[in-house]
């Protein structure tokens, strides 16, 4: 069945030439995302994508290109909303959702980013892969989904994003 959320926007930020890919250097950038403060403060992702990364095993090279793709990231005026939110304890991150559909299709999934403002919630999904247009579909499909159950949930308005970080 369709999500409820129809419209999906993707964001393309600027990647550097032959950066590492694959499910490491994804989980090192998600970790990165997931935990790096919204204060505005780009230099906290270096240290971050350090721990993170020999937590994970990932060589100096990946370190150092997920600490760039996050401060990238950081930079998008997505996460000034982001920020705001926050501020007002309305940001939450890797919220982990269960929801049944009108159905009865369960879906289980981990939100990356989400948060309201002024009565409205956007809910930002970040990918890193390099076969992205391959699964485009599904991706869509995927935040549209978690966006669909934040509006089940609240009853509120609900944008999805795809940022590929």
């Amino acid at each position: 069945p369709s999500p409820t959320v129809a419209a999906v926007e993707i964001i393309e930020l600027p990647r550097a030439t032959n950066r590492p890919s694959g499910r490491r250097f994804g989980a090192l950038v998600h970790a990165v995302l997931a935990s790096v403060p919204l204060d505005g403060d780009l230099n906290g992702a270096e240290h971050l994508a350090a721990i993170h990364g020999r937590i994970l095993g990932a060589p100096a090279e990946e370190i150092d290109a997920a600490a760039e793709a996050v401060r990238v990231a950081l930079a998008h005026p997505i996460f000034e909303d982001a920020r705001r939110a926050a501020q007002q304890g309305q940001c939450r991150r890797e919220v982990p959702i269960a929801w049944r559909d009108n159905n009865n299709l369960l879906v289980e999934g981990v939100i990356d980013l989400a948060f309201e403002q002024v009565e409205v919630w956007t809910v930002v999904d970040f990918k890193t892969d390099e076969e992205f247009r391959g699964n485009e579909a599904a991706y869509r499909r995927q935040v549209a989904l978690y966006a669909s159950a934040i509006q089940a949930a609240n009853g509120a308005r609900v944008s999805a994003l795809l940022m590929r970080v």
